[in-house]
């Protein structure tokens, strides 16, 4: 039903396993970059849509989560999206 929905809206015919696997993806995608803002020294730039932090605080972060530094300097422009579609 859920993927239905999101196939009309956003005018898409994705199978059950595509929905569920991009699902997932967008899922962690929307955690890991709420974790980093939430972290002191990390913020959010709503108008360059990066996450800013020295590269001291990025090296301590990527310790602790490898998969930080993929958004470490990259444009983040669905964000938004994400976080109306995930928050709550």
């Amino acid at each position: 039903m859920v993927r239905d929905l999101f196939n009309m809206d956003f005018c898409l015919s994705w199978p059950t396993s595509h929905f569920l696997h991009r699902f997932s993806f967008y899922r962690s995608y929307y955690l890991t970059t709420e974790d980093l803002i939430n972290v002191v020294s990390f913020e959010w730039d709503q108008n360059g849509k990066k996450i800013h932090a020295s590269e001291l605080a990025w090296q301590q972060y990527m310790q602790f989560n490898p998969l930080a530094a993929w958004f470490k300097g990259r444009r983040l422009s669905i964000r938004n999206d994400l976080v109306n579609l995930f928050k709550d």
